[in-house]
């Protein structure tokens, strides 16, 4: 008897294994295709997507996020010395060709750029970003000095990480300029009812690159997946596997009821909260930069939901896949912008900028990345920036 339910319990737990396994596949399948299909559009075969100009490229046609090592200060940052789809990361961690060398050589000025995945040329690969873009119009502008442009940006960074990185790991590389492409990923993580300067754990980044590194624990991939994939680009996000339950609970549960939700629901924010946070961690960012003579530029990245160019239709069709956003962003931007003034803090609000743009100019790849066209406009926008301060350190 107790030999029969021993089978019987085996034979339940291996169709368990195999439904899970099965399920994982699906859930793969289907998440490449929902990716494919939103970076396309449902764009007619052969297409171009509008965002690009280059035959071949697309939104998927390169890893848009690097892979990462823990760091105890900032969290995860990109391994150094791995080459991805599109990519390379140098020996010292950033997305730049060469090694920087130590100390830094006469004449030459160095920018760093801090920002998230829209700051890490996510949407495009090596020889088609902007900060290469940037790097060689300066190069032209200033060709007595060597000029270097290094892409320290790390996807889903917040400001509060930005911050730290310059503090803890950048100084040492002895900037002239450090521009921040920031505070959209700060709205996002309020959007969520997170507070950037609490040191809570990012969307579970900490604890799941420790499963990574310890392999007795079990890992889980990027969106929820169940089994971990140890060549994916991008850290795993524990709490997508519970946000996918609790769509799937909901879902069932409105249905039976007879009442179908018609948007996304996100918790309540406290965007006020958010931007003075934020502006607290850029004055942090610009005090540490003066201590170590590095001046500072400060953006306000551009996302769908705030800029002030004219929408392309294919970015009104990306729009309404975002409408959830939007009162949180337009409020905490608004309120930066705010803060900027009246404390004469000079941000750059590269969404203001963007007015002059066409409608027939297509930048965003989704809500916040830019494609091939929208990356070569922003690095000539962001060389124009960057000009003046290379003038004045170039007569010191």
């Amino acid at each position: 008897m107790e030999k029969s339910f021993l089978y019987k319990l085996l034979v339940l737990a291996g169709i368990i294994v195999v439904l899970l396994v099965l399920a994982e596949i699906g859930v793969r399948v289907v998440f490449a295709w929902k990716m494919q299909k939103a970076a396309n559009l449902n764009l007619p075969a052969g297409q171009m997507p509008p965002q690009y100009a280059t035959p071949g490229l697309s939104y998927s046609s390169q890893d848009n996020f690097s892979k990462m090592i823990f760091d105890p200060v900032v969290c995860y940052r990109p391994k150094p010395g791995h080459k991805g789809k599109g990519y390379a990361i140098n020996g010292q961690g950033f997305r730049y060709r060469k090694e920087l060398i130590e100390p830094k050589p006469p004449r030459t000025i160095r920018i760093f750029i801090l920002g998230g995945s829209f700051a890490f040329g996510a949407g495009v690969p090596d020889g088609y970003t902007y900060f290469e873009v940037m790097e060689a119009d300066l190069q032209k502008r200033f060709p007595e000095n060597k000029i270097e442009v290094v892409c320290a940006a790390v996807g889903a960074y917040s400001s509060l990480q930005e911050y730290l990185l310059l503090a803890t790991r950048l100084v040492r590389f002895q900037p002239d300029l450090v521009m921040a492409l920031t505070l959209a990923n700060d709205a996002y993580f309020t959007t969520k009812g997170q507070d950037v300067l609490k040191g809570n754990d990012y969307l579970g980044y900490d604890a799941a690159i420790r499963a990574c590194i310890d392999k007795r624990i079990l890992g889980r991939y990027y969106y929820g997946q169940i089994f971990r994939d140890p060549d994916a680009s991008f850290p795993p996000l524990w709490s997508d596997y519970w946000v996918k339950l609790h769509w799937a609970w909901d879902t069932a549960l409105f249905r039976w009821r007879g009442e179908i939700p018609d948007k996304v629901k996100h918790q309540p924010s406290l965007p006020a909260e958010a931007a003075e946070r934020f502006v607290y961690v850029q004055k942090l960012l610009r005090a540490c930069a003066a201590l170590e003579n590095i001046e500072t530029l400060i953006f306000l990245q551009p996302t769908i939901s705030t800029t002030g160019k004219a929408l392309h239709p294919v970015e009104k069709k990306l729009q309404e896949n975002f409408r959830f956003q939007e009162r949180v962003f337009r409020d905490i931007y608004g309120q930066v912008q705010d803060l900027s003034r009246r404390e004469s803090l000079g941000f750059i609000d590269i969404n203001a900028d963007m007015a002059g743009l066409g409608e027939d100019f297509c930048f965003f790849v989704d809500w916040v990345h830019a494609g091939e066209i929208g990356q070569k406009w922003l690095g000539g926008y962001l060389a124009e920036k960057a000009a003046p301060v290379i003038e004045r350190r170039k007569m010191k």
